[in-house]
Parts: structure tokens; sequence; C-alpha cells
């Protein structure tokens, strides 16, 4: 039955995506990175050493509830989790509980879909470039050695696959709460 609700979540979250992306007529000409007009309610992080190489930047403020979304020079990768009563912050009876230093969390098995969004026929060598500069950072201080930490780590409204495909590129963002697709 969970399995149902991943296949059943995965097919509305590609229906999700899909009435977003449109190709516009003809392609716009280059425009300064600040002109772009997302909203902030999606907060992308750019790699700064925190993460493999890979993963460019991690999405915040996903649609799709509980999750992950990276974005990678090849693929944009979302991870949906079964959310279940440890994540939601909540007893069984709906009231919110409290964490204290007596609280002993359980571990639970989780069910979860990992996507992989891909361009065929795209550009093997596709940029990713970040735009909108945010004025939040976030810091990873990862245990106790220093050269693992990343202070400051700047975040993005948005980021643009260069020459996605010949003189294609893809924007995304967000915009009234969702994400805006836009080639």
């Amino acid at each position: 039955m969970t399995m149902q609700r991943f296949v059943v979540t995965a097919v509305l979250l590609l229906a999700l995506l899909a009435p977003g992306i449109a190709l516009d007529e003809p392609a716009a000409p280059p425009v300064a990175a600040k002109s772009q007009t997302f909203s902030s309610s999606m907060l992308i992080v750019e790699n700064a050493g925190q993460w493999p190489e890979a993963a460019r930047f991690q999405v915040w403020g996903s649609p799709f509830g509980t999750g992950m979304t990276w974005l990678a020079e090849d693929a944009i990768w979302v991870t949906i989790v079964d959310q279940g009563e440890e994540e939601t912050g909540r007893r069984k009876g709906g009231e919110p509980f409290t964490l204290s230093a007596h609280h002993v969390f359980t571990p639970t098995s989780q069910s979860g879909v990992n996507l992989k969004l891909t361009f065929p026929g795209s550009n093997p060598d596709v940029r990713i470039e970040p735009f909108d500069s945010q004025e939040t950072a976030v810091n990873y201080f990862l245990g106790n050695d220093l050269d693992r930490w990343q202070p400051a780590v700047p975040v993005w409204g948005g980021v643009r696959y260069v020459d996605l495909y010949p003189g294609v590129d893809l924007d995304i963002g967000s915009s009234d709460g969702g994400w805006k697709w836009r080639f």
C-alpha cells in the first residue's frame, strides 16, 4: 500500500512540474542576474564543500512537503520521504510535543522515492549559474574538524542551466509558493 502511495505521489509530482514548463517565443536575450523576479519561498543553497562535488545546489522549500531536491549538472534529483509521526513533531492525537533532555527517539524505518529528472539529448557540458542573491546565508559546522566547516554559504533565489540545449537555458526559481520553470 505504501509503495502505491509513492508511485501515485511520483506521478502527481511529474504532473505538477509539467504545466510550469513552457517554451518562450523566441529565446530571450541575456539579462542581468538581479533582474530575475522569483519569490524567496524557495532557497537554493550553494555547495561550498559541505556535500559531494556532484551536488551543486540543494533546494529548500520543496512544494512537495517532505524530502529534498538536489541540482546537479547531469540531473535534478528529487527525494520524497513518507512523513511519519516523528517527523511531524506531533503525537498520535495531533498535539505537538516538546523536546526535552529526557526525550528518547526510537528509530523507525522510512519509505520514500528518489526521482532522477534528466534532459535527454541535452548539452553534456551544461553550466549551472545561480542568480537572485539572497541576504540569507547558511552555516555548516560539521563535527570537530574545522576544515569541514563551511560558514556563510551563499543562498540564491534561482539557478540557470546555461545552454541546456543549443540556445536554450532553463531557469528554476519559485513563484507564488511553488516552483517556476522557464526555458
